[in-house]
């Protein structure tokens, strides 16, 4: 017997809402789930995923706007707030190559593996953005990387 967690068990997790201004209508940023996924195979969804144990390892270069934390800490454990946006950034890193980034603080000496690919490329996590109009503003935040390889099909489409 294990004590690992049933695949489909519900475990903390974060998503990002990426939404695109650039053109005439706004767009959303999703992904595809794969056929064979334990949690909502075929669907689309947004970019996000469960918390990993390497997210609390890992502190933000920029610290959650007091507003956001309130709002996390009013529906979760106030120790997760950190640790889901965290979780949020590393994601929409993983899935589409897209980083919440500034080039503020140092990196970690060893960096967890999770997290190592992200740090290499120079990133450091900026959990102060949001849905601010600021931070609407702020697209230079959102930075891509040519080397990702998304575990995602993403797609951008149309909001009505």
């Amino acid at each position: 017997m294990t004590d690992q967690p049933r695949k489909d068990a519900i475990r903390n997790a974060a998503t990002v809402v990426v939404i695109r201004r650039d053109g005439d209508a706004p767009r959303v940023l999703m992904g595809q789930r794969g056929k064979n996924a334990a949690f909502m195979p075929s669907k689309f969804v947004f970019p996000g995923g469960a918390i990993d144990p390497q997210d609390h390892e890992v502190s933000a270069a920029k610290a959650l706007r007091g507003d956001v934390r309130e709002k996390l800490e009013n529906r979760a454990d106030p120790a997760l707030a950190p640790a889901l946006a965290l979780a949020a950034i590393r994601e929409l890193w993983e899935e589409t190559g897209l980083a919440i980034a500034c080039a503020e603080g140092d990196a970690p000496a060893e960096p967890p593996s999770e997290w190592a690919d992200f740090y290499a490329a120079g990133h450091r996590p900026d959990a102060s953005v949001g849905a601010s109009p600021s931070a609407q503003k702020s697209a230079h935040s959102l930075g891509g990387s040519a080397g990702a390889s998304p575990s995602a099909q993403a797609m951008a489409s149309p909001v009505s």
